[in-house]
C-alpha cells in the first residue's frame, strides 16, 4: 500500500525531530515533536525552518528523579529559546510522555498521577503564574493526589510521604486460603 501525505490534505502531521534533521522534504504545516536533545537549540532551529513544534523532552514520566520531578516539570517552558516572537508563536505546546520500559499495568497509574498535574498546570496556566517558585505547586499536587485516591485511583504522593484523609483501598480479591 502506498501512503502519501498529499492523499490527506486536511490532516496535520506530527513527526519526530529526527525526520526534519534527516533532511526529508516535508509539506508545509508539519509539526516537529521535540523529544530529546537540547530543546532550546532544537526549538530555535526547527521554528526558523518554518516548523511548528511540540515539546515532550522535559516531561518524560518514566524518567524519575526523586523529589525534583515536579520542580523540573514546572520550570520547563516550551518557549524558552532564543527566537523571535514569530518563532515562539510556532510552539504549539507540550505533552507528558509515558513509555513502558519500566512501567506496566501494575504501576502505570501511580507514575502518571498526579505527576501529569504539574505538566498540565504548566501548559494550561498563565505564563506569569507558572514563572513563580515551583514550591507553590505542592499543596495543589497533594490535593490532586487525595482527590484521585478518593475516586479510587492509586495515585502516588506528590512530594515525599503523603497523607490523605481517605486511604487508598485496592480492590484485591478475597483469597481462599485452601486454594493457595
Amino acid at each position: 500500500m502506498h501512503f502519501s501525505l498529499r492523499d490527506m490534505p486536511k490532516k496535520k502531521f506530527i513527526v519526530w525531530q529526527e525526520v526534519v534533521n534527516m533532511g526529508i522534504k516535508l509539506p508545509k504545516g508539519v509539526v516537529a515533536h521535540i523529544w530529546t536533545g537540547n530543546r532550546s537549540e532544537l526549538a530555535k532551529n526547527l521554528t526558523s525552518q518554518g516548523f511548528y513544534t511540540i515539546l515532550s523532552e522535559c516531561w518524560y514520566l518514566d524518567h524519575i528523579s526523586w523529589d525534583i520531578d515536579y520542580q523540573s516539570y514546572y520550570k520547563c517552558d516550551p518557549q524558552d529559546f532564543d527566537g523571535s516572537d514569530a518563532q515562539k508563536r510556532m510552539v504549539l505546546g507540550g505533552e507528558a510522555a509515558m513509555w513502558g520500559e519500566m512501567v506496566d499495568a501494575t504501576n502505570a497509574i501511580q507514575r502518571i498521577f498526579p505527576r501529569t498535574s504539574a505538566v498540565a498546570e504548566k501548559l494550561w496556566s498563565n505564563g506569569e503564574f507558572t514563572k513563580q517558585d515551583p514550591e507553590i505547586i505542592w499543596p495543589r499536587l497533594s490535593e490532586m493526589q487525595c482527590r484521585m485516591v478518593r475516586r479510587g485511583y492509586p495515585a502516588q504522593p506528590g512530594y515525599g510521604p503523603g497523607y490523605c484523609e481517605v486511604e487508598y483501598e485496592p480492590n484485591l480479591p478475597n483469597w481462599d486460603q485452601e486454594k493457595i
